[in-house]
């Protein structure tokens, strides 16, 4: 215990001394004293208790927004690395996005409504890319250098109760390896090619619904950092940081 806490329990309990004795000496009633003092140590165990509840209830809330802020600042990180530039590359062979292109044109002033309809439109969407229109060799070297940056964030502790994020990392980190083992890119036989087009719709879907996540956390949390977002959006093709 610290000193200026031993200090603070000395001076309370020296003080209840002194005021048990001036009440004694100016109303002269001990057994008043008694009994009330009495009745204090009866409802103890129920102060102890509800007390007890209501810091942990506190504290739990105060680590739980600890951790969340945590966690989120990794997924920023992750998106800042990698996610964001993996998302545009896979939008941009994606013909698929026509169809709800206008449901992903984010705004600055979009609350809880807009953003549930833009999870939902994801949640459907079938995320079928083209391989022909993705650049394989440079997706390869994209993963491969951001491979140690992958294993970081996989060894992150902050990680481990959520498995959403993990087999978000997972996907894309098994994707940088399954283009890693290949020796040639350019002409793929037709099983590869789709074992290939399913590990990139995996990364691409997780990467994607978690996307929208992070994009409504800035909005309540970070304006600045969600006004870049917004302007930096990987599913708009006239996409620019230069605010216009």
């Amino acid at each position: 215990m610290a000193r200026w806490k031993r200090w603070m329990a000395a001076a309370l309990v020296l003080l209840t001394i002194v005021l048990c004795a001036v009440h004694l000496a100016v109303f002269r009633e001990p057994r008043t004293l008694g009994f009330y003092l009495l009745l204090d140590f009866i409802f103890m165990p129920l102060h102890v208790l509800l007390v007890s509840i209501m810091l942990d209830t506190f504290i739990s809330r105060r680590e739980r927004a600890a951790r969340a802020e945590k966690l989120n600042m990794v997924v920023g990180t992750f998106f800042s690395e990698v996610g964001t530039r993996l998302l545009e590359r896979f939008a941009r062979a994606d013909a698929g996005l026509e169809g709800i292109r206008q449901r992903l044109m984010v705004r600055g002033d979009w609350g809880g409504g807009e953003f549930a309809l833009l999870a939902a439109a994801l949640g459907q969407h079938d995320y079928a890319v083209d391989l022909d229109r993705v650049d394989l060799e440079e997706l390869r070297s994209l993963l491969i250098a951001d491979r140690s940056f992958l294993l970081a964030l996989l060894e992150n502790q902050n990680l481990l109760e959520h498995e959403v994020i993990t087999d978000m990392l997972w996907a894309v980190f098994h994707l940088g390896e399954e283009l890693m083992h290949r020796r040639g890119l350019k002409y793929l036989l037709p099983r590869d090619a789709e074992h290939l087009a399913n590990d990139v719709k995996r990364a691409y879907s997780l990467i994607a619904k978690q996307w929208v996540s992070y994009m409504r956390y800035l909005s309540r949390t970070y304006p600045y950092l969600f006004s870049l977002a917004v302007r930096t959006n990987p599913f708009d093709p006239a996409a620019s940081a230069e605010v216009r």
